[in-house]
């Protein structure tokens, strides 16, 4: 089982329905987990019935409606799978979806206390570069450097330059490498789809554009355990809709 954690102070939803959809189409079972403030996975899957804590979606499953405050969903969750006789380690991914502190804190005593991949989801806008940063700063501690992947989403050209956000994070010991850093361009197509996307019954790839599909099969690369081949085939059956 692989742990994903997304951090980050700006909505993610279609990104991480993206990852999912490619890794459901390779085979894999993945749940995402919506430990945002605002829950809006809700929103964002056309069909959801009140009171379901986990909808299928896609092929890939989403766990979203705890509630106004993060805390417990672990034990939620844990509770809710009891019941059903079932185990969250049947899925091979989890991905955390998280702009709280809240929940951070509870990821040491969580099942998911090993996470295998940390993603820091930012953009140019200053909400979220100082948000990101009171985030950050309640969940790096102490002396070992936590590796993280950087994605800009999206990504527009500003005045804010890449020294700036370094800078901000400087004081944390977060390791940030190029080879980790990636850069959705802010596309009109690209929010259409994302809007499109919420009112039908599956994810569609295909409209996205070429520079956002390239990045998207990167981050999914650097992210995941599979391998070249098995991601090339899925994001190519994914873009077909299978």
């Amino acid at each position: 089982m692989q742990h994903i954690l997304f951090i980050g102070a700006t909505d993610k939803t279609d990104l991480l329905f993206y990852i999912s959809k490619v890794l459901a189409t390779a085979g894999k079972r993945v749940l995402i987990v919506d430990a945002t403030n605002q829950q809006k996975y809700r929103y964002s899957i056309p069909h959801i019935t009140k009171g379901n804590l986990i909808t299928e979606y896609d092929g890939f499953d989403v766990a979203t409606g705890f509630g106004a405050q993060n805390k417990g969903i672990h034990e939620v969750l844990q509770h809710y799978f009891k019941t059903k006789k079932e185990h969250l380690d049947s899925y091979e991914y989890i991905l955390l979806d998280t702009d709280t502190e809240e929940f951070l804190s509870e990821v040491p005593n969580a099942p998911w206390k090993e996470i295998h991949q940390h993603v820091l989801i930012t953009n140019c806008e200053r909400f979220t570069i100082e948000r990101n940063v009171e985030i950050l700063e309640s969940y790096v501690k102490g002396n070992d450097e936590i590796p993280f992947a950087r994605v800009q989403y999206p990504f527009v050209d500003t005045h804010v330059k890449e020294d700036y956000l370094n800078s901000v994070l400087s004081h944390l010991r977060i390791q940030f490498v190029e080879e980790r850093e990636f850069e959705f361009y802010y596309d009109e197509v690209n929010y259409a789809t994302k809007v499109n996307n919420q009112f039908e019954n599956r994810i569609y790839l295909k409209p996205l554009s070429r520079q956002a599909k390239k990045t998207l099969y990167g981050l999914i690369r650097t992210v995941t355990t599979e391998d070249s081949n098995t991601l090339k085939a899925a994001f190519k059956a994914a873009e077909k809709g299978k």
